[in-house]
């Protein structure tokens, strides 16, 4: 059974075994008749080989309760020696997961019943599910089990116990992906991917887009963030690795390299990120020790890489899609579509939020388009639009939304707080800025248009406040010159 004891908690062995394999499966050895040396006889060995085990391994008997736990096991689960003896593991399982945990472990018994011990004999595939440590923090493990009840000194099911946050953390990606989850939350399951048990590693994933200043996008730890953020220090990873690569935190330079000294890390690695456009990402990884799982944290790196690189894209892709479903192909500026949505909840200038904050609105629509489009053509006719647009934009504030709602018709809608001296103010500009001839090659035509313009208090809703803008507009239409009023007030 379980013996306490310091930081050793073991199997007591039986008489004349002690764990090495039985005696009819020990390996002859070639020079006649003794033991492989490959099995030394000494209890002591494969009870320390069993500590020094990077990986959790537990042993189970019939009931579920722990025969043995080594160190890796008990510290996953924040448990001391005394606390292991006795312990039945079933309790410390997650209690959404208890019942169906209880089934499988059921199985692999009815299947060591079945089975005789050999080390070759029957195992059971991968299963994952949540443990309680000493905590109370939930625990996503994964467990392999090899049959040992009817071995007389194992007298259980020894299991092979890993976190499972990596297997979890990649599901919510691949799931997150699937659903079109928030880019920014599957990053930062993507820079956890990198720092997830057992590897001593800090994550961060660094922007560097901006002429080298280092924007920390996501990170595992305060003190990497701290260290990065804003610095545009020179570092390897200015110039993007396809590949993981590794150097000492003591060569890199200026406050960078002090910062993460500083915070006691010792190696740095860092991988370049696909993106679309003008971003560029990397992802730097630092240890506070040289790093005894090389090879595992550079596979980790790699796939956290790709993974980025497919969320960067995708979100990428739906600003493009977001952008081309609310914006006019022809002239850039918002559509019909994002004018209207924009109206429907504008910012805290809102004309119905119940308070004396007030909002603008110009409608324009260009004089006598028709006949531009007809005698010079709709290529021609695409060039004036492109141009208006451009004169628009540049006699209104970037607060503001300029929409083309369709053909030739414009709206401004002016953040607030507006009032007549505002709205006339940039009805102004815009008459101003259309005065002036558009050049078409060898020829030049003058646009004019009619401008309605109005303002509103709380009271006027938005449909009121469009309806009377139309109104003005097609008012200015008839009298030239721009038409202004307050909406709700009467004509």
């Amino acid at each position: 059974m379980l013996a306490p004891g310091g930081d050793t908690l073991s199997a007591t062995p039986s008489p004349g075994y002690g764990g090495a394999p039985m005696a009819d499966e020990r390996p002859e050895a070639s020079t006649g008749g003794g033991l492989d040396p490959l099995f030394p006889a000494d209890p002591a060995f494969y009870q320390r080989v069993l500590e020094y085990l990077p990986s959790p391994v537990v042993v189970l008997d019939g009931a579920a309760t722990l025969r043995y736990a080594n160190r890796a096991a008990r510290d996953l689960g924040g448990w001391t020696p005394a606390e292991c003896v006795g312990m039945n593991t079933l309790d410390q399982t997650h209690p959404d997961d208890r019942e169906w945990v209880a089934e499988v472990f059921a199985e692999d018994i009815v299947g060591a019943d079945d089975s005789y011990h050999h080390l070759d004999g029957p195992h059971w595939g991968a299963v994952e599910f949540r443990i309680l440590d000493a905590s109370g923090r939930v625990v996503p493990v994964e467990i392999t089990g090899n049959a040992g009840l009817l071995d007389p000194v194992v007298q259980g099911i020894a299991y092979d116990l890993r976190p499972a946050w990596s297997s979890t953390l990649m599901a919510q990606v691949v799931s997150g992906l699937a659903h079109g989850a928030d880019a920014d939350e599957l990053l930062a399951h993507v820079t956890r991917l990198v720092a997830v048990e057992p590897l001593a590693v800090d994550v961060a994933l660094v922007d560097v887009a901006d002429r080298g200043r280092h924007t920390v996008a996501h990170a595992t730890a305060p003190a990497l963030a701290a260290g990065l953020e804003g610095s545009r220090d020179p570092a390897p990873w200015s110039t993007p690795a396809p590949d993981p690569s590794c150097g000492r935190v003591a060569d890199l330079a200026g406050p960078v390299g002090a910062a993460l000294a500083a915070a006691g890390y010792v190696e740095c690695w860092h991988v370049g990120v696909d993106a679309p456009g003008a971003a560029a990402y990397r992802l730097v990884a630092v240890t506070a020790r040289a790093e005894t799982y090389r090879n595992s944290l550079d596979q980790r790196l790699r796939r956290a890489r790709d993974l980025a690189s497919v969320i960067l894209l995708r979100a990428h892709n739906d600003r493009l899609l977001t952008d081309a479903a609310d914006h006019d192909n022809l002239t850039g500026l918002a559509n019909r579509r994002a004018f209207y949505r924009r109206l429907a909840d504008p910012p805290p200038s809102r004309p119905d939020a119940g308070d004396d904050r007030t909002l603008g609105l110009l409608y324009i629509d260009l004089d006598d388009f028709k006949g531009i489009n007809d005698g010079l053509g709709h290529l021609h006719g695409d060039e004036v639009l492109r141009v208006v647009a451009r004169r628009l934009g540049a006699a209104t504030r970037p607060t503001d939304l300029l929409a083309r709602l369709g053909g030739d018709e414009f709206a401004v809608l002016l953040s607030g707080p507006a009032d007549r001296a505002l709205v006339a103010a940039v009805a102004d500009r815009i008459a101003e800025a259309l005065d002036e001839p558009v050049e078409l090659g060898e020829r030049s035509v003058t646009v004019s248009a009619s401008i309605g313009g109005v303002w509103a208090h709380a009271d006027v809703t938005a449909d009121a406040l469009v309806g009377e803008a139309d109104a003005a507009m097609y008012e200015a239409k008839r009298g030239g010159g721009p038409v202004l009023r307050e909406a709700g007030a009467g004509p």
